[in-house]
Order: C-alpha cells, then sequence, then structure tokens
C-alpha cells in the first residue's frame, strides 16, 4: 500500500503533465529505433567498435528530434481529438530532426554507416506515430471502460481548492445520485499541489485545465470561485471551448451572501452572461427599506414585467401589508402569480388586470385596496417599435403616467417611485422623449402635493423581456447569425436584481422631487457581450458563430447618458446611488396645458408630426421650467 503511494506521488511529481511523460516515451523510443537501426544494418552481428559512436550519436539524436518536437508544438496537441494533419505534421517534424541530427554528426566528424540516417529515420517514425495511436486507442477505450464502469456518471473536475470547492467536493460525494464523480481539483495556489481534499488530489494550475480533461477524461467542470474577478471565468471558458468540455458554476457572492444554503448540488447550472458580469454585491440598508416597507400596502404597474416582478419579489421579503399586482398583459401576470402561489407570500399578493390608460379602473383600485406606495413601472420600452407607433408610446408613457400621477395625488398616496430610463436623457428616440416628459411631470406634481413623488432612472437590465440577450440566446441557438447594430455601440448594464435593489433603497431615501442615478458601472460594447455569449454556448465568435453588422436602428444612439449634467450631482450614503443636483419645479398647470395640446394633435398626426410635436412640447416644458438644488443633499 505504501509502494502504491510511493510510486503515485512520484508519478504526480515528475509527470504531472501528460507532455512530460510523453517526451520520456519520446526519448526512450527514439533511443531504441535508433539502436535497432544499427541491429538491423549488421544483421544483428553488432562489432564492439562502434558501442561509443552509437552511445554519442543516439544522444544527439534525441536532443535533436525532441527539440524539434517541442519548439513545433507537438507535446501541446491533445491526441485524443487529433486528425491525420496532426499525424503528418509529426512525420515533418521527426524528418527535420533527423536532418538536423544527420548534419551535426557530419560537422562534429562521427562516422557511421550512411544507411544508419534512412533506417533510423523510418524506425524513429514509425516507433512514434504508433506510441501516438496507440495512446488514442487506449484513451477511447479507457473512457469507454470508465462510463461502463461509473454508469453514466460524469467525472467532474472542480477549478478552486478553496472554502466553496470544498464544500461542493463533499455535497458531490454526498449525493452520488446527481451522476457527478469529483476527480480532481485545480488551483493557482501553488501551496495546495499534490495534496489531497477529502480523497481528491489538487493536481496543479487552472492553465493546465486542457491537458487534464484529457488526461483524466473530464466531463464536467465545474467553477467553484464565487469571489474571484470575472476575467477568471472567462478564462476558465476558453480553456472549456478549448478542451471541448461543459463548464457549470455555483452561485455567485451575492446569491451565497443572501442565501448561504445556495450552495449545493441542486444549484451547479450552466454559466450564463450575468456570471462574467460579476461585479462587487449590492450594498443596501436593509434597515431603512424594511422601516419604509413593512406593513405597508404597495402598488406595482407592469408587475409582470421583468423590472415589476422583482420589484414584487423584492418587495414580498420585507413584509409588506399587501402588495397589488396590476398588469395589462395576463400571461406574464399569471407567469408571477404561479411562481409565487406555492409560497408564504402568495396571501399577500393580489393580481390585477388592468391598464394605466383607463383612468376608472385606477379609480376603482386605488378606492378599493388604498396602496400607500407606488412602484410605476409600466411602460411601452422598445426604441424602434415606439418609432413606428409613436401614438401608442405617447397614450400609454405619458397619459398613463399622468392618470396614475394624478390619481396618487387624489389619494394622498405616501410615495411614488417612477421606473425611468437611461434614454430620457438628452432623448433622440419616441421612447426617450416620452420618458423625460414623464420625469418633468412626475417632479412638477411633487411641488404641489403631499405625496412624495421621485424618480429611479437606470440604463439596460440583463435578461429582461425583449432585450438584446434573449435575442442573442435565439439567433445562437439557430446557428447564427448574431446581429449586432454597430461595432462601438455600448450600453450600461445591470442585472434586475441589482437595479431593483437600488430603487428599493432609493425609494427609502427619496424625500420628493429628486431623480436617483443609479451607477451603473462602465458601459460594455454589445459586440463583446454577443461573443461572451457565444462562447458561454460552446462556440467560438466569428469561426462556429457568425457576428453580422446591421446598422443602427431608427431612434437608436451609439452610447447612452445616464446623466443629463455629470457633474451636477450629488452624492448618497450608498455609493451606487446619487441625485441630479437640480430638478424641475414647472407649473404643473402649464405642463397639462401642453399636454392637453398633445392629446389634441395625437390622432391627426402622422408619425413623422407626432415626434415633431414631442420635440416641441419637450422644449417648451423645459424651458419653461424653473430649478432649484435639490433636497436630498445629506443621505
Amino acid at each position: 500500500m505504501l509502494v502504491n503511494k510511493f510510486i503515485r506521488r512520484c508519478y504526480l511529481i515528475f509527470f504531472r503533465k501528460r507532455a512530460d511523460l510523453l517526451t520520456v516515451i519520446d526519448v526512450i523510443l527514439i533511443g531504441v529505433s535508433y539502436f535497432a537501426s544499427y541491429l538491423i544494418r549488421f544483421d544483428f552481428q553488432l562489432a564492439p567498435i562502434y558501442y561509443e559512436s552509437i552511445i554519442l550519436t543516439t544522444i544527439i539524436f534525441e536532443i535533436t528530434i525532441v527539440s524539434c518536437l517541442y519548439f513545433s508544438g507537438n507535446y501541446k496537441i491533445i491526441w485524443r481529438y487529433a486528425t491525420t494533419n496532426e499525424l503528418i505534421r509529426l512525420l515533418l517534424v521527426v524528418l527535420i530532426g533527423s536532418s538536423l541530427a544527420s548534419f551535426i554528426i557530419y560537422i562534429v566528424n562521427l562516422r557511421i554507416p550512411r544507411s544508419i540516417y534512412l533506417l533510423s529515420y523510418v524506425l524513429i517514425t514509425i516507433s512514434l506515430l504508433v506510441s501516438r495511436i496507440i495512446y488514442m486507442y487506449i484513451n477511447e477505450k479507457r473512457k469507454k471502460f470508465q462510463s461502463y464502469k461509473i454508469e453514466r456518471q460524469k467525472r467532474a473536475l472542480i477549478i478552486g481548492a478553496g472554502s466553496a470547492g470544498q464544500l461542493i467536493l463533499n455535497e458531490l460525494k454526498k449525493h452520488s445520485e446527481v451522476g457527478i464523480l469529483p476527480v480532481a481539483f485545480l488551483d493557482d495556489d501553488e501551496n495546495k499541489h499534490y495534496r489531497y481534499i477529502n480523497g481528491v488530489i489538487v493536481l496543479g494550475k487552472i492553465e493546465e485545465l486542457p491537458y487534464v480533461v484529457e488526461e483524466k477524461s473530464i466531463d464536467l467542470v465545474i467553477y467553484a470561485i464565487p469571489s474571484a474577478h470575472p476575467s477568471l471565468l472567462r478564462k476558465v471558458l476558453n480553456l472549456c471551448n478549448k478542451a471541448k468540455v461543459e463548464l457549470r458554476t455555483i452561485p455567485g457572492v451575492y446569491e451565497l451572501i443572501r442565501n448561504p444554503s445556495a450552495l449545493n448540488v441542486r444549484n451547479i447550472r450552466k454559466v450564463n452572461l450575468e456570471d462574467l458580469l460579476r461585479r462587487e454585491p449590492i450594498k443596501i440598508d436593509l434597515k431603512d427599506i424594511s422601516e419604509f416597507l413593512v406593513n405597508k400596502r404597495v402598488l406595482v404597474t407592469g408587475a409582470g414585467g421583468s423590472i415589476g416582478s422583482e420589484i414584487v419579489r423584492q418587495v414580498l421579503r420585507f413584509e409588506p401589508a399587501e402588495v397589488i399586482c396590476l398588469d395589462i398583459y395576463e400571461n406574464t401576470l399569471y407567469d408571477l402569480q404561479q411562481e409565487l402561489i406555492n409560497t408564504p407570500y402568495i396571501s399577500k399578493c393580489k393580481f390585477l388586470i388592468g391598464s394605466i390608460r383607463d383612468i376608472n379602473r385606477l379609480e376603482n383600485i386605488f378606492k378599493q385596496y388604498k396602496p400607500e406606495i407606488v412602484f410605476h413601472a409600466a411602460a411601452h420600452k422598445h426604441v424602434p417599435l415606439m418609432e413606428d407607433s409613436p401614438q401608442e408610446a405617447v397614450k400609454n408613457n405619458i397619459f398613463g403616467t399622468l392618470n396614475l400621477v394624478e390619481i396618487s395625488d387624489k389619494y394622498n398616496i405616501k410615495k411614488f417611485i417612477m421606473i425611468s430610463t437611461d434614454k430620457a436623457v438628452n432623448p433622440k428616440s419616441v421612447m426617450g422623449m416620452t420618458k423625460r416628459i414623464c420625469e418633468l411631470l412626475v417632479q412638477a406634481y411633487n411641488s404641489k402635493s403631499d405625496t412624495e413623488f421621485s424618480i429611479v432612472r437606470f440604463g439596460n437590465v440583463l435578461g429582461s423581456n425583449g432585450s438584446v440577450v434573449p435575442l442573442f440566446m435565439k439567433q445562437i441557438e439557430k446557428g447564427g447569425p448574431v446581429t449586432v447594430t454597430h461595432e462601438e455601440v455600448r450600453r450600461y448594464f445591470m442585472t434586475i436584481n441589482e437595479a431593483v435593489q437600488l430603487v428599493l433603497q432609493a425609494a427609502a431615501f427619496a424625500k420628493g422631487g429628486e431623480v436617483f442615478v443609479l451607477d451603473m458601472g462602465e458601459p460594455v460594447k454589445i459586440i463583446d457581450l454577443a461573443r461572451d455569449l457565444i462562447r458561454i454556448y460552446g462556440y467560438e465568435p466569428d469561426v462556429d458563430i457568425k457576428i453580422e453588422i446591421i446598422g443602427l436602428r431608427p431612434g437608436e444612439k451609439l452610447y447612452e447618458e445616464l446623466l443629463i449634467d455629470k457633474e451636477n450631482c450629488i452624492a448618497t450614503k450608498n455609493d451606487k446611488i446619487w441625485v441630479e443636483k437640480t430638478y424641475n419645479s414647472a407649473n404643473v398647470e402649464y405642463i397639462l396645458e401642453a399636454l392637453d395640446f398633445l392629446r389634441s394633435n395625437i390622432d391627426e398626426k402622422d408619425n413623422e408630426g407626432i415626434k415633431e410635436e414631442l420635440k416641441l412640447v419637450l422644449k417648451n416644458i423645459e424651458k419653461a421650467e424653473t430649478t432649484s438644488v435639490s433636497p436630498v443633499i445629506d443621505r
């Protein structure tokens, strides 16, 4: 037993890379083949006079041929996937190495029979080729045997031998029914190399992944470093694609902080785009938010949408008295209801179908359910669609918001939080202009109402309904091409979860009149997003899946801005939330008069006419507004 352990230890120390073992085998085969060429040449009657020259020339042949194999990258080839091209390349490299060795022998004047040059080349080439073919054959048979022996269990390599990796290992050993067999670890901490964790060895650094995958017949790689920078996950993803092996991951830091029990075998999942954009966990003041929401009746408009449904989920965690979920689309609202139906939260939820464009429906809802807080997330948001249907954007976004604002004011709602967009900053699109007018309307009402009206503005959220990510996914699943509007187009991105956490924190901060702006980090190039997503699917961008540039769409900008004046903002006590220093206090009656003018003309104008009317209304409101310093300086 001890002898076996010693031999295994020596093997791991000296031959931990497949390339190291292959090099030693090549040296032996070259030496044996070269000696065999002499035996054949002299009919197995070798005179002692040749012994010294055989030793010297054998060393020369071994050094030159192995060096040529090394520098040609032969030892980096994953022979499991080798083709005839790799075998032909081996023939050429051995020919070059043999020729170089022969030249050196000639230069140093070591006299050997000329026929030895040809014989040795043939024998060395055959031996090296046969060794590779045997390796490929044995590897294939071994994999089939292991598959038979382990009854469908996937052989797993765990990336990261830290606490998360160790927990995953223990979970996998405890739950063999999931069909995953942990085989080895990889970790960049050299102090952990060749050590055992619960019977599983740490073989080496992460960069050795392709070699370990081949050597250990790995079927699955599990990434278990939740706190690492996303660049490391990208590196592992690229290595897995190179090795043609499946990659899965565990929940990120934020998920584990919120729910430590999430680190289990059920949550080992495929890598998604959010994983590649992992940032530091959002820090929020749970006490502030709890005091703001506990025992309150909360209305969420657009509750079936991506943002609205996440607001519902997160609000429910703070023990509100009731959450009224309002949406015009029954299918999305039904999905939310089914998601919550078997949870303790369902008793606090009301699911109502209705449009914010219907003032009578809103009146009935406010009269019956008496909400105290309103999160207004309902809106038409798709830029190109709204360019072709500007009437609907105006009716829904502007006049729907006006209905909701007037009803909230009438029923003395405590707080009204409107969800806005970065497209409202210096707007060029119909959607952006309607949202900017809504911002001005909400701020204007704050100056005359007992209700605290505030706005939270942010950019794109990953995975929202109809956004670029689901579109890319569908295109990849169809085999491409993936369509990007422009090589330089950039957008701010945040996960839905992050955005809604900050919306709730900003709502807790709100005193009325503010435009809260969320720090979205650095803008992301959409083409880079597309490449990352293609790699997640196991393909190589522009090789397996093409990326096609189709040109900017109507109303689309290359870059989005978050603040109207980037220097005109005030920090809050949360470093991810800022407040615009000035806010609109235009006369409400003036805005209503402008909107009445817009309403009276909307059905008579064509698309271009409505766009011009929007520009005119927005220009007049902004010209008439007076600004004051935001009331929220100390947050």
